[in-house]
Parts: C-alpha cells; sequence; structure tokens
C-alpha cells in the first residue's frame, strides 16, 4: 500500500505537502523505507531496559540513583488519539543539556550506546556528530494518546536536528508482529527487528509517523537525535585529556 493514499494519510497524518517535502529532500523515497536498520548491542539494550522498568514509576519521572529526577514532556499534541497530557508525561522521558551527562553517567548502557551511535554516523554519513537530546518512550496500544506519533519532523526537538536513531530496547516475543514506522512518501513501512537493540536511522528531517501497534505488548524505545559537531567541539576532541 503506497504512503500516499488516502488509507495511509488518515492513518499516518501524512499529506501531499509531507510527500512532496520528503521527495523534494529524498527523489529516492519511493525505493525503500527512507529507514536504515542498526543492530546496537543487545545487551545494552537489556541493561537500559532492565533500569528503566525498576526506576521509571508511573508517576510521571524516572529517580536516578544520584536522586536527580527526569521528566516527561506533555505539550507534544501530535498524536494519533486524543492528546492526553498527563499520560504523555507518564509515558516519556526528556533529556537535555545537564539531563544528558546524568544519562551518561547514571543510566546503564546509555553513554555506550551514544558512543557507538555516534561512531556509526561518523562512518556512514562522513560528517561528525554529537547528541543534542534523547527521549524514552513507552510505546503500545494503550499509550497512542501519549507516544503514538502522527506525521512530524524530529526538527520540532531543535532545529538543530539531522539525523535520529531509535533503539527498540525491549526485544520481541516469538511470532510477536512488530513494531513499525513509516516516512511520507516512502514505498513500505519499516519494521524493526525482533531483537533488544534493534535500532531504525533516517534523516530528521524526512516527515514520518508510527504505525499503529497490532502486537498487545508494550515496548521501550530510546530516540537518540544528533546534530553536526561544531567546530569548537570538533577542536575540544582533539586536545589531549
Amino acid at each position: 500500500m503506497p504512503p500516499t493514499s488516502p488509507f495511509a494519510c488518515k492513518q499516518t497524518g501524512f499529506d501531499l505537502a509531507h510527500v512532496a517535502e520528503n521527495l523534494a529532500h529524498d527523489p529516492t523515497l519511493p525505493l525503500h523505507t527512507g529507514v536504515t536498520p542498526v543492530r546496537v548491542d543487545a545487551a545494552l539494550a537489556h541493561q537500559c531496559a532492565d533500569f528503566l522498568h525498576s526506576r521509571w514509576g508511573f508517576q510521571g519521572h524516572l529517580t536516578l540513583p544520584s536522586g536527580t529526577r527526569v521528566h516527561g514532556f506533555t505539550t507534544y499534541k501530535q498524536v494519533s488519539q486524543t492528546h492526553d497530557a498527563a499520560k504523555q508525561r507518564q509515558h516519556t522521558l526528556a533529556f537535555a543539556g545537564p539531563l544528558l551527562d546524568s544519562a551518561r553517567a547514571e543510566v546503564p548502557g546509555f553513554a555506550a550506546m551514544e558512543a557507538f551511535l555516534v561512531g556509526y554516523l561518523g562512518s556512514t554519513l562522513g560528517t561528525p556528530h554529537v547528541l543534542s537530546h534523547a527521549h524514552a518512550l513507552r510505546q503500545g496500544p494503550r499509550t497512542q494518546m501519549a507516544t503514538g506519533f502522527l506525521s512530524h519532523q524530529d526538527l520540532d526537538v531543535s532545529e538543530l536536528i539531522e539525523q535520529s536513531i531509535v533503539v527498540k530496547l525491549t526485544a520481541d516475543l516469538p511470532r510477536e508482529s512488530p513494531s513499525h514506522m513509516v516516512v511520507a512518501a516512502a514505498a513500505r513501512p519499516f519494521a524493526y527487528a525482533p531483537h533488544a537493540g534493534a535500532a531504525a536511522h533516517f534523516d530528521a528531517r524526512l516527515w514520518h509517523a508510527s504505525v499503529p501497534p497490532t502486537s498487545d505488548r508494550e515496548h521501550l524505545k530510546l530516540t537518540f537525535f544528533f546534530r553536526p559537531a561544531t567546530r569548537r567541539e570538533l577542536r575540544a576532541q582533539k586536545r589531549p585529556a
């Protein structure tokens, strides 16, 4: 089913302007999904998932070992069911600024996954990137009012972001229907691989959307948003420790 069909537009919030804008950015989209699969170390994904399951309560925040609290966002209304701010706060976490340093130091697996993905982007794109923001999400049939996203660009997080990588922290059960996402104008939706650490890399400037899940289970996902490194950051990386 082409993503330009009326059904796909209705389900994802795509409109013809999104399709046209994506095609102008990448004319090859009708030939592929617009998403590149990446395999993150499953052990790192499991470490991160276990930590989140143990410390991310349903009060709407994550408490780190240092006592720092990480909260979710509440105002992003581009979701597939009627937006619920309280549930969005409960089912999301936002890491930015000093909280990124806290995540690197205190969330198991976070810093190692970031380092791997920075290296992956450098070798794949030939351009050094740094992490700008990160979001943790609970995604499933009961969180569509909070984390089931209609058509959007990740520029909503920051206009500096150019690359996004979503890491599925939890593995699928045998014969479980996979998670999907879809990019406007792409030939078909992208399906996440079943293992923990299965990841999706795409250009953050492309319009994209979640696909409503067919599995009844909830999955944890961690989205890393990257921007190009500045000259100052590159010089700092070259300085001897």
